[in-house]
């Protein structure tokens, strides 16, 4: 599979993903998405979780001059190994 970098520029626009909907996707995959059944999370939103599901093996690299006010904020940053089992979030 994929190796290389995925570049998420300007990634502060994914951050209304919803912990449910980032779950799911997670889960389902594309799909198993539809816009009806899923709820709380932006088309970028789900679509920044759906590429870093797709491309296991890619290096991915989160940059944005928009600051998050709270740590759910960065939901759509799941390599960061911030959520999950094991993890304070």
């Amino acid at each position: 599979g994929f190796e290389g970098v995925l570049a998420l520029d300007e990634c502060h626009k994914a951050k209304n993903l919803s912990e449910k909907a980032a779950e799911s996707l997670n889960n389902n995959g594309a799909n198993g998405c539809s816009g009806a059944k899923h709820t709380g999370g932006s088309k970028t939103a789900k679509a920044v979780q759906e590429l870093q599901k797709k491309l296991p093996r890619a290096r991915v690299v989160y940059a944005s001059a928009t600051g998050a006010s709270a740590p759910e904020h960065l939901i759509y940053a799941s390599r960061l190994g911030l959520w999950g089992a094991g993890t304070q979030f």
